[in-house]
């Protein structure tokens, strides 16, 4: 679909010219984008490198949203008590 393949696009841009910053944004939209799709471990693999990406290159504003989403995955597989730290 087109979210998609604009994400993809706009994360092989950031790549080329490291823009860790956005690069965090892709992979969390590409996570998104396979959590509204129920590939619950792709969108995992996505949310990762999203929350690796924030936590190398200082972008700690971001780091919440990561979080929130991993715990936002594990509802959704029904995992619950996983979810609760």
């Amino acid at each position: 679909d087109s979210a998609f393949y604009y994400s993809q696009s706009a994360l092989a841009l950031n790549k080329l010219t490291n823009k860790y910053r956005s690069m965090g944004f892709n992979y969390n939209n590409i996570a998104s984008i396979y959590l509204n799709q129920g590939d619950y471990k792709k969108a995992k693999s996505f949310y990762l490198k999203s929350l690796n990406i924030r936590k190398k290159h200082g972008n700690k504003s971001n780091l919440v949203q990561s979080y929130n989403n991993l715990g936002n995955l594990l509802i959704y597989e029904n995992k619950h008590k996983e979810a609760i730290p």
